[in-house]
């Protein structure tokens, strides 16, 4: 099996095992969250992409802009798995759209311990 291959195959499964574990997490929302996030349903929905955003960025030393706006990638992702609950859709939507805000990106990092570690590595 050549190099590339190799790295796909071990990215693939560092993604299934992170799609498992934020399945078994993504019951309620933690404490830190604040707003729009702190509810149970769209705290799952942005969990599923900030672990995509993490896997997906593993080993790069990628920018708080960049990782943000794979972040927003991911979450315009998820619109299509929620158009059929309107409750849902537009609280994405609103996510999306102030992606770039330093306000909901701080709720954001504040929500997902594993994101601020990721954003912060010597924190």
């Amino acid at each position: 099996m050549d190099r590339g291959l190799r790295n796909m195959t071990r990215l693939l499964a560092v993604a299934l095992g992170c799609m498992l574990i934020s399945t078994a997490h993504a019951g309620e929302p933690p404490s830190s969250c604040q707003g729009l996030l702190s509810d149970r349903d769209l705290y799952a929905a942005v969990n599923d992409a900030v672990v995509y955003t993490m896997v997906l960025n593993h080993g790069s030393r990628a920018s708080s802009d960049k990782i943000f706006s794979d972040l927003g990638y991911w979450l315009e992702r998820k619109l299509i798995w929620v158009e059929n609950d309107p409750k849902l859709f537009t609280r994405l939507k609103k996510i999306i759209s102030e992606i770039n805000n330093a306000e909901i990106r701080e709720q954001i990092t504040d929500c997902y311990p594993g994101l601020h570690k990721f954003l912060h590595p010597a924190a």
